[in-house]
């Protein structure tokens, strides 16, 4: 039978395309035709996925599941575009199209992907590692999103939508996965309908595997594990036909050893091996509150998601990422502690279909409050065996190289509109217009001083929409667009004005993009193929500078940054409809095209050490070692853009095989992840990521008995050692480490409904 995915993007422009997915569950499909349709609600509304001309991938809750992908970061290769990567082994840096976020480890940022969880925006790097639970499809939005939703962006957005309450319906699933690595997972959902106009729905998840590496300097001490337990509880409220409320508690929690984070000058030749003496140490609780209201008006729909989330993180990093013995020093970060609180809210007004207009109209508004707790400690010879680490208030011990509390606000509010109108039945034009309006207030103290206040910042900023599409046939749709999208400015909070690089602000962030593309499905709904290409003016790109003047290192901007590429997704049904193919592939490239000028940690630190050894007696803060340091800024002018893999893309092959009253569909699939530079500096020595390719394999079998399905999944079968990121400590040590992708993977899962 043919399947039909309902595809929506809950406070988003909508649209999404299942390629992947089918790659994958190609057995749902066995007796089908043609491939599936895909029903999306773009602005609202439930359209064929190959009428609707919104660059947009989505991935199953299935698919997730049977590839292992636990989180965010599983999407590498299956989304045109996107790269995840772990920045100091905790928070996750996401870009699309090589735009999101060049400023780990700052709160005055957003991140350049906006990351929802069932509408709510995610406003922390740290939040988005959160792991998968009871995902219905993960959507993803190519390119920046400046009109309809949330959170406005620059690179994209990532919508995680799950499952929701059913009335009227008992069941549920209990699902166990086994593997190497001593991998273990357990999760049970349940529905459960309480009345006619009442129903639950309820899941909880552990999932847990050993470490795929090993610390030397601590034996049985694995880093790279995985702890976490992770819950929801949703209750659907439909009293009458025309209105509905949802209330939804989520609460996650990690906790284990921290990432491998291997620095490149560990002379231990086996990257599943480092030798570091502070042991990596990571929690998380994340809880989030959210009620979902929509009404049906004879003339509109009238939608409200309000939510509240919670954070707590603790970490402990080594920082110069190896043994003090070998270094000759140590750096580490023995305390990290950040919360976070956040009030969201959004309302729309959406226009009924059937007319020559449609329209959306709607307001998003975020307070947000969060404070960080930074206790790093430095010294020459070899590193204590603990450390006194104080409270906020002091006193300060004699080794500590580092120390902040700082505690920032953020309100912003954010009117939207947009239009769509029917010229005739084939040709559509739609504008849209956001107005961005952002507060910061916040406090902060360094070495143990007394909480000052940082400067106000404050600003608006106009993003939008427009484009026309075209339907060539029922089957072939062209279209053009651009859009605007922007992350706001902020306020360095440890200027003191003496700085060279960096200063006390930094500028809002805005990206242009054009776009051009087409859908297309061929034989008899038997090939689909989908092409786009798009060119981005980056404006005032922020990224983390260091500076000549000590301690002032902080985000700045790039003026002015042209990004361009292409994307193909396809999908083929053949052989009596047995055989599946579906790929895509993404080609990206650009430049940075002014003239300006950058400082980047490891060459502020060797420029420093230098004077300083040729100068016995100069210190950090001589003008002579500042002049040293400040000979060392290089001009970025025709420097590549950091995140741009040249080249990236996945296909996967299955074949649907009916033995008996079983259904066995193996599948074999390859993701490749081309080369990039991972920082705006274009350092040759340390900024070039290799490329590397992974193959995957899965095996899915539904024997005769009903309701039970098996699924074997071999991820990374020849073992690659790729290296997913990189990272280079901005602010101490200037290390670089290495943060490689899982090794080999054998997961079986056996799944019950009932």
């Amino acid at each position: 039978m043919s399947s039909i995915a309902a595809i929506g993007f809950t406070g988003a422009q909508a649209a999404s395309a299942a390629e992947q997915t089918a790659a994958v569950s190609a057995a749902s499909a066995a007796d089908a035709s043609q491939l599936e349709t895909v029903i999306v609600t773009a602005q609202r509304r439930s359209v064929n996925l190959q009428h609707e001309a919104v660059p947009v991938s989505a991935v199953s809750g299935d698919i997730l599941n049977k590839a292992n992908m636990v989180n965010v970061s599983g999407l590498n290769g299956y989304v045109p575009g996107l790269l995840a990567e772990k920045s100091s082994g905790s928070e996750l840096m996401i870009s699309i199209r090589g735009i999101g976020s060049e400023t780990p480890q700052n709160l005055y940022t957003q991140p350049g992907v906006s990351v929802f969880v069932d509408g709510i925006y995610i406003p922390t790097a740290l939040g988005v590692t959160q792991g998968f639970l009871d995902v219905d499809r993960v959507e993803v939005l190519r390119g920046p999103q400046g009109t309809l939703f949330g959170q406005s962006s620059t690179g994209g957005a990532i919508s995680i939508v799950s499952k929701q309450p059913k009335l009227g319906e008992f069941g549920g699933d209990v699902e166990v996965s086994g593997g190497n690595y001593d991998l273990n997972q357990e999760v049970l959902d349940l529905n459960v309908p309480v009345s006619d106009t009442l129903a639950i729905r309820g899941v909880v998840q552990h999932n847990q595997h050993s470490g795929f590496a090993k610390n030397l300097d601590y034996p049985n001490y694995d880093l790279d594990d995985a702890n976490d337990t992770n819950s929801k509880l949703s209750v659907l409220w439909k009293p009458v036909d025309n209105f509905s409320a949802t209330l939804t508690a989520r609460y996650y929690s990690e906790n284990h050893n921290g990432a491998e984070q291997k620095n490149i000058l560990d002379p231990n030749p086996n990257p599943r091996q480092v030798e570091q003496d502070l042991p990596g140490k990571l929690s998380m609780y994340y809880q989030i509150y959210s009620a979902a209201l929509q009404w049906d008006l004879p003339y509109m729909t009238v939608k409200s998601v309000t939510g509240y989330q919670e954070m707590t993180n603790n970490q402990t990093v080594d920082d110069d990422r190896l043994d003090s013995k070998i270094l000759g020093y140590y750096d580490a970060q023995a305390k990290w502690t950040s919360h976070s609180k956040s009030w969201t809210q959004e309302l729309d007004l959406v226009s009924k279909p059937g007319g020559p207009l449609d329209w959306i109209a709607g307001v998003f508004y975020i307070s947000s409050k969060q404070d960080q707790y930074i206790a790093e400690f430095r010294g020459s010879g070899t590193q204590p065996s603990n450390f006194y680490i104080p409270p906020v208030t002091g006193p300060s011990p004699a080794n500590v190289g580092y120390e902040e509390y700082s505690v920032i606000s953020r309100e912003s509010v954010s009117p939207f509109f947009q239009l769509t109108y029917h010229l005739s039945d084939k040709l559509r034009l739609t504008g849209g217009a956001r107005y961005n309006y952002d507060k910061y207030t916040g406090q902060a103290s360094f070495y143990y001083s007394s909480l000052a206040s940082v400067p106000k910042y404050s600003a608006g900023t106009w993003t939008g929409k427009a484009a026309v599409e075209y339907d060539l046939t029922p089957n072939n749709l062209i279209y053009a667009s651009w859009t605007r999208g922007y992350k706001p400015g902020g306020i360095n909070n440890a200027y003191n004005g003496y700085a060279v690089v960096v200063k006390q602000d930094f500028k809002t962030e805005t990206v242009d993009s054009y776009e051009v593309g087409a859908k297309n499905e061929f034989l008899d709904h038997t090939l689909r193929l989908n092409v786009a290409a798009f060119y981005s003016k980056y404006n005032n790109m922020q990224y983390l500078s260091s500076d000549p003047v000590p301690y002032q290192d902080g985000t700045a901007n790039i003026p002015k940054t042209t990004i361009w590429g292409g994307e193909f997704e396809g999908s083929w049904l053949g052989f009596d409809k047995r055989l599946r193919v579906t790929g895509n592939l993404t080609a990206l490239g650009g430049s940075f095209d002014d003239t300006y000028y950058v400082l980047d940690a490891q060459s502020a630190s060797t420029a420093r050490h230098a004077y300083e050894a040729a100068h016995p007696g100069a210190g950090d803060f001589d003008p002579g070692t500042i002049a040293a340091v400040a000979a060392a800024i290089r001009d970025t002018k025709g420097n590549e853009p950091p995140k741009l893999p040249h080249l990236s893309g996945s296909v996967n092959v299955g074949y649907t095989l009916n033995i008996g009253q079983s259904v066995i569909t193996p599948s074999i699939e390859y993701v490749y992840r081309g080369s990039f530079i991972y920082r705006v500096f274009n350092e040759s020595a340390l900024d070039k990521v290799k490329a590397y390719g992974v193959l995957n394999m899965y095996v899915d079998y539904k024997p005769p008995v009903d309701r039970l399905h098996f699924t074997l999944a071999v991820t990374n079968v020849t073992d690659e050692v790729g290296i997913s990121g990189r990272f280079t400590d901005p602010y101490g040590s200037g290390q670089t480490s290495n943060q490689y992708i899982a090794p080999r993977q054998v997961v079986l899962t056996a799944k019950y409904s009932f």
